[in-house]
C-alpha cells in the first residue's frame, strides 16, 4: 500500500507499507517482514534534483516464535545537478543498519551491521538512434 502527495510544483512526498514473504537463498527458512518507507523528492530548479528517503523493516526468519528476528533501517540523501542534456553530477549519502535477534547461519552473516557510504559521481546519457 502506498500514498503520494504533491506539495506545490516541485515537491512530492510518499509513504509505503509492505507485508512480505520471501524465500532468500542464504536463509534456510522463509523470511517474513513488515516494512515502511518514506521519501521526499524535489526539483527546486530545472537543473537540480533532491531526494531524501528513510525505511524501517522488522521481520523473522522462519515461522516459529523462537526463530531469528531481523530489524533493518536505512536512510539516504541524494542531490544532482545537470550540467547539460547529457551530463549530470551527483552526490549521495547512504546509511544502512541491520540486527539479527539470533544468528541463523553459522558465520555467513554477522549479528549486526552498520554501514555508511558517501559517493560523488557523474551520470552520462547517450542517445540511441
Amino acid at each position: 500500500m502506498s500514498l503520494a502527495y504533491q506539495m506545490g510544483r516541485t515537491w512530492t512526498a510518499s509513504l509505503r507499507y509492505d507485508r512480505d514473504l520471501q524465500f532468500i537463498e542464504a536463509f534456510p527458512r522463509p523470511f517474513f517482514s513488515d516494512a515502511i518507507a518514506a521519501r521526499l523528492k524535489s526539483n527546486p530548479s530545472r537543473r537540480a534534483a533532491l531526494q531524501l528517503s528513510a525505511a524501517y523493516s522488522a521481520g523473522a526468519i522462519g515461522v516459529l516464535g523462537n526463530d531469528a528476528g531481523v530489524e533493518t533501517y536505512t536512510g539516504a540523501a541524494k542531490m544532482g545537478i545537470s550540467v547539460n542534456r547529457h551530463v549530470a553530477l551527483f552526490s549521495e549519502y547512504l546509511y544502512y543498519h541491520y540486527r539479527l535477534g539470533q544468528q541463523p547461519l553459522t558465520a555467513a552473516f554477522p549479528a549486526h551491521l552498520d554501514r555508511q557510504t558517501a559517493r560523488i559521481g557523474l551520470k552520462l546519457w547517450l542517445p540511441f538512434d
